[in-house]
Parts: structure tokens; C-alpha cells; sequence
């Protein structure tokens, strides 16, 4: 019976909610972390490693936060501030790196990972993907700001659906709608021969790459079955499939509110003068002696003045053009 295993598989740890633990009793170290390591180190009978010099701690924070050794600069600046005050240049260290665009820089290339980001899709043609950089530098922006965990997530799944979306007022930039971008960096054929079968590989590749990322889960297995392992059924997969394969691949614009809506005014207020003086350069080029006022037969005469005056009409008014042509029209 599925429901029943499923419900038996629900009790697995890792579905469980997330609950704060008591804090172990170690009287050696004060941190709540450092606790819990050295609870568990006293548990395996280990000791903790001596503790590192100035120099070595400040080299494995930086690799640790920013992937990068510090400079000899660096490094002397902060043995300068340890020998004065510990705590303090050790804390002030750690919100420097925490602040900088290196430390974005490293820990979205590991969310890139996760997505599997590339600016192309591969395959024998490998086609490029369309502005896929700007979902890149889209990720560094919101680790670099610390936009929180789960809005992350939320603009990932549905920044292009969101009322109040995060705008980026220096670059003029709806950043929410640049989240679902990693859904275009699919497993892609260049010229596939069954376009639906295409269509079930890529989407089934998204339910894939975001339930891994996110959940840790491989959901797509429940493809063909419920999973063998987790609580997942196929209505579940298929419920998941509904929504994805119902989003198309696009390329949509991500300006900021006002932006477009400004390009749009201008170029309605142009499109009247571009008609006029159209309409203008037509009717002056036309003289009563053209040939094509000369017909010889009066439905060939009828279907040119149509064809004229439907001309005429995409350019402006067609009250403002018959009377300026009417004279040359006769009957």
C-alpha cells in the first residue's frame, strides 16, 4: 500500500522538521557550535587540534570565504590588528570578507554548480543560451546583498510572477524576474527529430536539477514509479511536470518598472510624425501623369485606387489622404 509506505518514509530525518537542539554542556569553550564539536569529539575520545597562530588562521578564513589567500599586505594589516586586540581583528576580518564581491563570487560559482550553469547547452550544435550571463551576475548581486534564503528560492521558482518583485535601482533591473533564467540551461538537442520528446527530456531535466538543489532528492526517478526510497509518488512527479511544462523558453524583458513604459511613450508620440511625413512623401511623389493613374480597364482601375488608398491609410487618416488625392482620382 503506497500510502502507507510513503507515511513510513516521512519519518526519515531529513523530512522532518527543523527543530534547535539543547545545547551540550562543555565547560572548555562558550561558542553554542563549539560545543557540539567538542561534545561529539569527547564522545569519539579525540582532542581538539592545537589551536593555529595568528598567520594560519587568517590564511583558512580567507580560502574558507573568499577561495583566496590573503595578500602579504593583507596578512600583515591583520597580524598587526591580532597583536593589539584577538577578538576584535579576527571579528572585523570576518565581516570585511563577508562584504566583499569575492566572497559572492565564490559561493555563487557553487550554486552554479548546483543548477548546472553554462552558456551553452552542448550537444552536437551546441547552441548558445541567450543572455544566460545575466542570470550569472544576477546571483552574485544577491549573495553580495545577502537577500535571504528563502527569496532566493521563491525568485527562482516564480521571480517572473511575483507582485512585489526586488528591483535593482542603480542598474534599472527587476532582479526577481532574472531568478527562473537556470530553467533555460537544459539538456538541449541541436536539431532533435521528435520535438515532444524533447520537450518531456528538458522539462524532466528541470524537475531533476531544482528538486536535487533544493530538497536533495532525486524526484525524477518517480517518473516512471512511485521513488523506491523516499516519499515521492508519481502523482507527485507529474503534478510537478504540470507546472513546468506549462512555461515555455523566452526571452523576456527584466527592466525595471517605468523603463519600458518610458521607450513606449516616446514611440507612440513618434509614430504620428513618421505617418504624416509617410504620407506627405507619398502623396508629392505621385503626379497626375503617373502611370499608374493609366488604366485601361475599370476593374484594374478599381482594384489600384483600393491598393492606394489602403497605402494611404496605414500612413494617417484616410479622411486627411482622400482629400488630398481625390482631385487626381476623378471618378
Amino acid at each position: 500500500d503506497w500510502n502507507a509506505i510513503s507515511q513510513r518514509r516521512a519519518q526519515w530525518w531529513s523530512f522532518q522538521p527543523i527543530e534547535r537542539p539543547e545545547v551540550p554542556v562543555v565547560e572548555e569553550v562558550s561558542h553554542p557550535v563549539d560545543r557540539f564539536v567538542r561534545a561529539r569529539l569527547s564522545e569519539e575520545g579525540l582532542s581538539p587540534s592545537p589551536q593555529a597562530d595568528a598567520r594560519t588562521l587568517h590564511r583558512r578564513i580567507s580560502l574558507s570565504l573568499i577561495g583566496l589567500p590573503p595578500t602579504q599586505e593583507e596578512s600583515a594589516q591583520f597580524l598587526e590588528a591580532w597583536s593589539s586586540d584577538p577578538d576584535k581583528a579576527l571579528t572585523s576580518l570576518v565581516d570585511e570578507l563577508l562584504t566583499d564581491i569575492r566572497f559572492a563570487e565564490k559561493w555563487a560559482r557553487h550554486w552554479m554548480d548546483w543548477f548546472r550553469y553554462a552558456d551553452s547547452h552542448g550537444s552536437e550544435g551546441d547552441p548558445t543560451i541567450p543572455h544566460s550571463w545575466q542570470y550569472r551576475d544576477y546571483l552574485i548581486r544577491a549573495l553580495h546583498v545577502d537577500v535571504p534564503y528563502d527569496q532566493l528560492v521563491l525568485e527562482h521558482l516564480a521571480g517572473d510572477l511575483l507582485e512585489e518583485p526586488r528591483i535593482n535601482a542603480d542598474l534599472q533591473l527587476n532582479e526577481s524576474a532574472l531568478g527562473p533564467g537556470h530553467m533555460r540551461m537544459v539538456f538541449h538537442g541541436f536539431a532533435p527529430t521528435d520535438a515532444l520528446d524533447e520537450r518531456v527530456r528538458f522539462t524532466d531535466d528541470q524537475i531533476n536539477t531544482v528538486t536535487k538543489a533544493f530538497q536533495g532528492l532525486t524526484v525524477s526517478c518517480a517518473r516512471c514509479h512511485d521513488h523506491k526510497f523516499d516519499a515521492i509518488s508519481q502523482a507527485d512527479y507529474y503534478a510537478m511536470y504540470g507546472i513546468l511544462t506549462a512555461s515555455l523558453p523566452a526571452t523576456v524583458a527584466v527592466d525595471a518598472p517605468g523603463v519600458l513604459e518610458s521607450n513606449r511613450d516616446e514611440l507612440a508620440s513618434l509614430k504620428p510624425e513618421i505617418r504624416s511625413a509617410l504620407a506627405d512623401f507619398w502623396i508629392d511623389s505621385i503626379s497626375d501623369t503617373s502611370d499608374q493613374w493609366k488604366v485601361t480597364d475599370g476593374e484594374e482601375a478599381s482594384v489600384n485606387v483600393v491598393r492606394f488608398l489602403l497605402r494611404l491609410q496605414s500612413a494617417g487618416s484616410v479622411e486627411a489622404t482622400w482629400k488630398a488625392t481625390k482631385g487626381r482620382l476623378g471618378k
